[in-house]
């Protein structure tokens, strides 16, 4: 899938991501849990919750989370005492407001910041990697479900997948930021302006005479020399040697780079 149909499609599944967001936090929303003032500990344990056997004070309150906060429910503890609690909401507002703005928050990151970018190197895993640590935060754990409904039973799974996803969505995320890494470390090629030295590569010789004044003898002279790409070619190196007189009598060497 090509960049330009990979967006519509990322920007789809955001929309339909946020019907995924509000559906888990409902979960939330509607958690119960016991009054402070109940004490579990002070249970004489196993106790039966609603019929439900429960060996610990955690099973008990795992247990709460399957009911409806106002809803009154029994608990017969090991000595046969009973006791009648109306469960509460298990979060108060402060609380479902910040988990509700942290989730939306990694929501809108991917639908305004990597969804119209899914074509750029790592940005996908970027996108699954907020959009999936997003959805978790909204749906805030695995809870006891005690109808069983299809939609509320896949919370938990969901819940489990989106965990286990992000630590390989972080490797990778690395991997391709090495990769990166690699490229932008490797040296750059040569600049454009050395082509223009082209012409001069190769190895040239002269010859000839010259005078030290106009009516002075004339001393003969012959020179070689050599240019060449250096260095990866990024500089270009002259060689010139020259000797003066038959037989030479001077010589001067020069490296020009």
């Amino acid at each position: 899938m090509n960049g330009a149909a990979r967006r519509p499609f990322y920007l789809t599944l955001t929309i339909l991501g946020l019907v995924m967001y509000l559906w888990g936090f409902q979960g939330q929303r509607r958690l119960a849990a016991f009054p402070a003032s109940f004490d579990r500990e002070g249970l004489a344990y196993p106790v039966a919750f609603e019929g439900i056997q429960a060996g610990s004070p955690e099973a008990v309150r795992f247990l709460a989370e399957g009911w409806s906060p106002g809803q009154v429910i029994q608990i017969v503890d090991a000595d046969g005492t009973r006791h009648q609690v109306r469960l509460v909401r298990a979060h108060g507002l402060p609380y479902l407001l910040v988990t509700c703005f942290n989730g939306l928050f990694f929501w809108a990151v991917c639908t305004f910041i990597f969804a119209p970018r899914v074509h750029r190197p790592a940005v996908t895993s970027f996108f699954w990697l907020s959009f999936l640590y997003g959805l978790s935060v909204m749906i805030g754990g695995i809870y006891f479900q005690r109808g069983l409904t299809i939609p509320a039973v896949l919370l938990g799974p969901l819940q489990l997948i989106c965990l286990a996803a992000l630590p390989v969505l972080s490797i990778l995320i690395a991997s391709v930021g090495l990769a990166a890494g690699t490229i932008a470390q490797e040296p750059p090629g040569p600049p454009k302006e050395l082509d223009k030295f082209s012409r001069l590569l190769g190895s040239w010789s002269g010859s000839g005479t010259a005078k030290e004044s106009p009516g002075g003898a004339a001393t003969p002279w012959s020179g070689k020399i050599r240019t060449e790409n250096v260095l990866g070619g990024h500089f270009v190196r002259e060689d010139s040697r020259i000797e003066v007189g038959m037989p030479a009598v001077c010589q001067k060497i020069y490296r020009l780079v």
